[in-house]
């Protein structure tokens, strides 16, 4: 019986060491794919909400205050912490150098080893993209301790990921890296190549530590064996397969599910597409994949906080979930996208009515609390096989159709269509050019006067952001302008658009100019922050400008978002002595009630009243109503885009008190318009006429 015994123990040793392995494998697995699901999250989402407290990405973020950093160096910086969170049980490193190029010059033996492994995969494919490689790993000695070394490779798949790879690649400090490191500087990266990988290592003492529990449960089975017999031991192996079989299941939540929201994670849903996929046949109808994205979440988040943000996602995906069939599936793609697969399509008539419904419900306000949330969504659609045949071909298209939606109005749906793919490799290609634009200081101010109508004196002059495109030249405003408020970077451009406006002005003050202002155009995502105020101030004292030389253009459409907060922004603006301008008068819903309340100073008469001046009757009637109004709620009235000399002479005639436009002059170079500004008249031969027709203010 003791024969027995040492020899089923040592067995049983030999076995535990086997399942000490395995758990050690599924350890990496689970800390791999979630780390490269925080960088990926942390590239889609982090990033662009960082970007209002900071100035964005940057190779030295760490030695750099209010920089974030690059999704490699979030990575590494997610690796020091996995170490310790989890208490030494894995260690996360990510391996930079690891393009599928010979010029690797790797010498550590695993490393090579897994290079090999994938560019044989790589060569299996046939120059196909790769969607998932295989990861790589084996045991040995590190330090004297026995360790799993797991290499898991992350190709980058997404258009962006290439463009700000190669970016970063050409930056001059990168480039001297590179040589330092024997690789050719400048590298360009094509889609499907890898970009680099991630390196588990888990050391085996550490999950032995942790397993000496069981494994002394487990000698103690053989000691009952020879004690009391089969039954008994029965009942301890059970509950310890139970244990290992609840570890097991634990670790494949983790890595199938999201937390928060309990749907299936984009890893699981890509699994589960594509194995449908492959057990279609010919002939049987396809299947549709929704891209859903949650309209203007962002301010849930900002303004009542991420927990109420998280409670409403909750909410959110129950919706999907109870709305959609037993035979469909909804995922969490990242932040607050959702991506969903649809079966039945067979029926266009049924099916668009199912989507409309889905908006309906998804529409339908919010209770939490005492908060009444009133949210929308827009939804792109992808069909298989007409718009791919892998989920990860769907997944971009049905993304792609979503922008669209998007840009016609938000609160719909719009189904994918080769055009919409055209439009996203052009707006890719742009917005990776625009950020090249801020990297290599691209963007410059032109400035156009506004002129005081009765005397031809300038009083202030409009800043306006151009784009010296190294290729194209000067790119129009409205060219770029919009990719910009698409792409997040609105207030990374409006923060350098102010502090730019305002060193000008500092200059023209050391040249002696006359002190007319300088209007700023301000965005609604620059003026809905709560730490506007501040950061004008600071922009002001930074500068050296006195804040009555300043003057803030505000859209109707910003001031009617939350008017009582509103009211408190624009007074504590006005206190600081910043002048307060609403520009695009009449084209948006300002409610007068509201408007008595705004410390406003001036009124903005939009170019497209005074372009049908002075033929128009409509035109007339309405300038002369918002002359009228500002005369009497005793704001300055001005008139943009005059381009005649007809226009110039009703407004004056109407009691305008200032205008601007190509009349005058159009927006240039301060150097261009230096003689005017200089002093601070228009051209003699104009300002005379003007004078002459000119009414005497209401």
């Amino acid at each position: 019986m003791v024969v027995i015994g040492v020899s089923i123990t040592l067995a049983i040793h030999a076995g535990h060491g086997k399942i000490i392995e395995f758990e050690a494998v599924k350890i990496a697995e689970v800390a791999a794919r979630q780390a490269v699901a925080a960088r990926t999250v942390y590239s889609r989402d982090a990033v662009a909400k960082l970007k209002k407290d900071g100035t964005g990405s940057d190779v030295h973020s760490d030695n750099r205050p209010g920089y974030i950093p690059l999704p490699a160096q979030f990575l590494r910086l997610l690796g020091t912490e996995a170490k310790t969170a989890s208490s030494g049980l894995y260690a996360i490193q990510l391996i930079s150098r690891w393009n599928l190029s010979p010029e690797q010059d790797l010498r550590d033996p695993f490393q090579l080893q897994a290079w090999e492994r994938l560019v044989e995969q790589e060569r299996k494919l046939n120059g196909e993209i790769v969607q998932n490689w295989e990861p790589v790993w084996r045991i040995e000695s590190l330090d004297g301790v026995r360790t799993l070394r797991f290499l898991r490779a992350d190709p980058a798949n997404a258009e962006g990921c290439v463009q700000c790879h190669n970016a970063y690649e050409m930056m001059p400090n990168v480039q001297a890296q590179r040589v330092a490191q024997g690789m050719a500087p400048g590298k360009q990266w094509k889609l499907g190549q890898l970009m680099g990988a991630i390196e588990v290592r888990v050391p085996l003492d550490r999950i032995e530590a942790i397993s000496d529990a069981e494994i002394h449960k487990t000698i103690a089975i053989v000691v009952s064996i020879a004690l009391a017999g089969f039954v008994v031991a029965a009942f301890f192996v059970l509950r310890d397969m139970r244990q290992k079989e609840r570890l097991r299941r634990t670790l494949q939540v983790q890595a199938n599910y999201d937390g928060l929201t309990g749907l299936v994670n984009r890893y699981r849903f890509s699994m589960r597409v594509d194995r449908l996929i492959a057990e279609m046949g010919p002939g049987k109808p396809g299947f549709a994949v929704l891209f859903i994205d949650v309209d203007r979440f962002k301010a849930i988040n900002d303004s009542l906080g991420h927990a109420i943000g998280d409670q409403v996602l909750r909410q959110i995906s129950i919706r999907l979930q109870n709305m959609l069939t037993p035979d469909d599936l909804v995922a969490r793609y990242s932040g607050d996208e959702f991506i969903a697969m649809v079966r039945d399509v067979s029926d266009d008539t049924r099916f668009e009515a199912r989507i409309q419904e889905l908006l309906g419900i998804l529409s339908a306000p919010i209770v939490i609390g005492e908060h009444h949330l009133y949210l929308t969504a827009s939804i792109g659609i992808s069909q298989y096989p007409r718009d791919g045949t892998t989920c990860a071909d769907l997944v971009r298209s049905a993304d792609a159709a979503m922008y669209r939606a998007k840009e016609i109005g938000r609160n719909t749906s719009a189904r994918y269509e080769a055009s919409i793919a055209e439009s996203a490799i052009a707006s890719l290609t742009l917005h990776g050019e625009l950020q090249r634009a801020f990297e290599q200081n691209q963007f410059e101010l032109h400035y156009q006067p506004r002129i005081d109508v009765a005397s031809g004196r300038i009083l202030a002059v409009e800043a306006l952001v151009r784009w010296r495109h190294p290729v194209r030249g000067l790119v129009p405003p409205g060219a770029f302008l919009p990719e910009i408020d698409r792409r997040g970077m609105t207030w990374r451009l409006g923060q350098w658009v102010l502090a730019e406006a305002l060193r000008q002005r500092r200059v023209w003050m050391r040249e002696g100019y006359p002190n007319f202002r300088t209007a700023v155009n301000v965005s609604p995502l620059q003026f809905q922050s709560p730490d506007f105020v501040t950061e004008v101030s600071k922009a002001l004292k930074d500068a050296g400008v006195p804040a009555e030389l300043l003057e803030l253009e505000i859209t109707e459409g910003t001031l009617m978002h939350e008017p009582e907060r509103v009211v408190q922004t624009l007074t504590e603006l006005s206190r600081l002595g910043v002048r307060l301008a609403l520009d695009d008068f009449g084209t948006g819903y300002s409610s007068l009630s509201y408007l008595k309340r705004f410390p406003i100073h001036t009124l903005k008469i939009d170019k497209s009243f005074v372009d049908g001046l002075p033929s128009d009757s409509n035109d007339r009637t309405l300038t002369q109503a918002i002359v009228g109004l500002s005369h009497s709620l005793n704001l300055q009235v001005v008139a943009e885009g005059v381009e005649t000399r007809s226009q110039l002479e009703f407004l004056a005639q109407s009691g305008c008190q200032e205008v601007q436009g190509y009349f005058f002059a159009r927006p240039a170079a301060a150097a261009q318009l230096a003689d005017m500004l200089k002093s601070g008249m228009v051209s003699v031969g104009r300002a005379e006429k003007v004078v002459v027709s000119a009414a005497a203010p209401a």
